[in-house]
């Protein structure tokens, strides 16, 4: 050594610890000395854990619960974390983060959570940057139909527990465990028939009839079809969403407590909307989702030699054609002669 120089010792791999040091009977952080003026150095070193500011975790789990699912069909459910401004939720509201999880009937998914640049967010670092202190509220923004409920742990929540509030000061770290359960506990089916009675024969090659289910503004929310090959026999009518896609969870098409019409759009018969027991039926019904809550219809068309057809179908505009034609004949029949005699006289 240089008697000259000064001369540091220190620990090069602390190993997350940290490093203390007595030298000679004094506690100091760092250690000093100059060669010359030292005949000898008594060294103590002592590592202790260092002491971590409190950091905040959170993670996310959705459960499905839904029978009427098939074996390994899966749902996607977003989220949305927000940082609530006032006394009550509003839409308004700072996005934090946004959520996704894929899931099965019976199944526990991670909610994988992003930041607003599309980030994924996996550390509690992560987290404490983002989550500052006020309160925040995670809500799902596509039930689906389904009932959800919320529950945090690890915090207090609110009321519809999905909220949790970050203290000025955190004292200690802490990790948010948040669920999302999601129920199919509420069910709704529609089913009608077609048959057509009378002693009007079908074509050969049989008769298909077309429906609509309208909302309240009258736009079609499903599509029906039955192809009828023999009288007196209901056949049931297929529906499809307005994309031609087979229904099979109508929650999804009709919404609860809202008002809906059945209507056949092609028709050239007498039509009767009927109920299971064959009594007539408005065709203008209410849905209310239940335990195997089912509509049902039987939409009878009638027409016997000599009937005139149901007004509004395509019937009723080939039989006014028709009359026109003859009233147009008999009036350039009655013309003529009455030119022919004028003429004569």
């Amino acid at each position: 050594m240089d008697p000259d120089k000064t001369y540091v010792i220190s620990e090069t791999d602390s190993q997350e610890y940290q490093a203390s040091y007595k030298v000679n009977g004094i506690t100091t952080d760092e250690i000093h000395f100059i060669a010359g003026a030292v005949n000898n150095i008594t060294l103590y070193v002592k590592n202790s854990k260092k002491e971590e500011k409190p950091k905040i975790d959170l993670k996310g789990t959705k459960k499905l619960v839904d029978e009427t699912l098939q074996e390994k069909e899966t749902k996607t459910f977003h989220f949305e974390l927000r940082h609530q401004a006032w006394e009550k939720p509003a839409t308004g509201d700072k996005l934090v983060a946004n959520g996704e999880a894929v899931t099965s009937n019976g199944d526990s998914a991670d909610i994988i959570f992003t930041d607003t640049n599309s980030t994924a967010i996996t550390t509690a670092e992560q987290w404490t940057n983002l989550l500052k202190p006020g309160k925040y509220y995670i809500v799902e923004t596509d039930s689906d139909g389904y009932s959800v409920t919320y529950t945090i742990s690890g915090m207090d929540s609110g009321p519809e527990k999905n909220s949790f509030t970050i203290p000025a000061i955190l004292e200690k770290s802490i990790t948010i465990q948040f669920e999302a359960v999601n129920t199919k506990d509420k069910s709704y089916k529609f089913e009608a028939q077609k048959k057509v009675t009378g002693n009007v024969p079908l074509p050969k090659e049989g008769k298909t009839f077309k429906f609509e289910i309208q909302d309240k503004s009258e736009k079609a929310v499903a599509l029906g079809s039955a192809n009828i090959l023999v009288k007196n026999k209901p056949v049931n009518i297929v529906f499809t969403d307005k994309a031609e896609n087979s229904i099979t969870d109508w929650t999804k098409i009709l919404n609860d407590g809202e008002k809906y019409t059945l209507v056949e759009t092609t028709t050239e018969y007498h039509v009767s909307y009927l109920d299971e027991s064959g009594s007539n039926k408005e065709n203008t019904f209410t849905v209310e989702y239940g335990d195997n809550a089912t509509m049902y219809f039987l939409v009878q068309n009638d027409l016997d030699v000599g009937d005139l057809p149901s007004t509004g179908g395509s019937g009723i505009v080939k039989f006014m054609q028709l009359s026109l034609i003859v009233i147009l004949i008999g009036v350039g029949i009655g013309g003529y002669y009455w030119y022919r005699n004028k003429k004569v006289n």
